[in-house]
């Protein structure tokens, strides 16, 4: 599997990383693209950001067709894409992944570091010394 995460602005950044590698990174306020592909030859890939929703996914990697709005996971089959696009509102480490979990335990997963102001009003840690270790690598 291979992948192209970006702001809109186009400054392209490699995402799909093992964890524990570096990690992309965007700032809160930016509107992230992200291009996802399998490459086959068997397995379909449900992808998915740990705590995000993607505002636009254009099936089947179609930039000319209308996305569909506000989607969870997306299901990828083998050899072909999808286009996600997403608004970053808080600050974190976001975790790309398949939804099939047991793939992350042998490092398909990939980090996006956010960096910006806390937003309360969608997001309140109430332990975050706990929190940056859950997440930490």
């Amino acid at each position: 599997m291979c992948g192209i995460c970006a702001p809109v602005d186009r400054r392209k950044t490699n995402f799909l990383r093992r964890v524990g590698n570096s990690a992309a990174k965007a700032k809160v306020g930016e509107t992230v693209r992200i291009y996802f592909g399998v490459g086959g030859p068997n397995y379909t890939s449900s992808f998915h950001v740990i705590g995000e929703i993607f505002d636009r996914v254009y099936n089947q990697g179609s930039l000319t067709t209308a996305p569909l709005k506000d989607v969870q996971t997306t299901t990828v089959p083998p050899g072909g894409a999808t286009v996600v696009e997403f608004k970053l509102e808080v600050p974190g480490k976001y975790v790309l992944v398949d939804h099939a979990l047991t793939r992350v335990e042998r490092g398909l997963a990939g980090i996006l570091e956010v960096t910006g102001p806390d937003n309360p009003d969608i997001f309140k840690d109430h332990d975050p010394a706990k929190s940056a270790t859950s997440v930490s690598h």
